[in-house]
């Protein structure tokens, strides 16, 4: 963990608009939540105020291309770029394009990931984003498999990393995500936004 090599925290700063964030990026990467609206908005703003030849790249975990990115200028440039979660852990990131998007748009994307170290998968077919429904499956299981058992976390947690570090993280790294989202109120916009997807 930590910063990679040649990184500096010098070189991170803070703006006040998404017009004064992108108007010299060459690869925007957009993280809002899972709120078609909400993306809707921001990719029209961004495409607007980015350079011509700038990449857009949204993380969307069941959101269609098509859909958000139907205000943008020049939609040939937009793209799904949706990591892996954890990100230091699984360095894998979907990526995929809507109707309009470039083939040289999702290959200089796929470059760009490469480059900072992480393994681009290309989604061929526009879906709802595979690996979140798979997450959901195993979140959904994991949860099943806690309640009826009565199993609680501690004990859970110990069984799982006695038996093998891959199950471990497969069940352990999601259940606390699911608990941390329904903490927050994340939990159900974010699994409606894939029901809706799967649909």
């Amino acid at each position: 963990m930590g910063l990679a090599e040649g990184a500096s925290k010098e070189r991170l700063r803070f703006v006040a608009t998404i017009e004064e964030c992108v108007a010299d990026a060459d690869f925007i990467q957009e993280n809002a939540p899972e709120r078609e609206d909400l993306k809707l908005t921001l990719h029209e703003k961004a495409s607007k105020a980015a350079k011509p030849e700038a990449i857009i790249a949204s993380s969307t975990s069941g959101l269609l291309p098509k859909d958000f990115y139907a205000s943008t200028k020049d939609a040939s440039r937009c793209i799904v770029g949706h990591p892996f979660n954890p990100v230091y852990l699984l360095p894998l990131v979907e990526v995929g394009g809507g109707e309009k998007t470039s083939e040289a748009t999702l290959q200089a994307a796929s470059a760009f990931y490469e480059s900072i170290g992480m393994r681009p998968l290309r989604v061929r077919k526009e879906v709802s984003r595979v690996s979140s429904r798979t997450a959901c499956w195993k979140r959904s299981g994991a949860k099943h498999f806690t309640w009826s058992t009565k199993a609680w976390r501690p004990r859970r947690n110990r069984r799982c990393n006695s038996f093998w570090r891959g199950h471990s993280l497969v069940v352990h790294g999601h259940v606390p995500d699911l608990y941390a989202r329904r903490r927050r109120g994340r939990y159900a916009a974010f699994h409606a936004a894939i029901r809706t997807g799967a649909r």
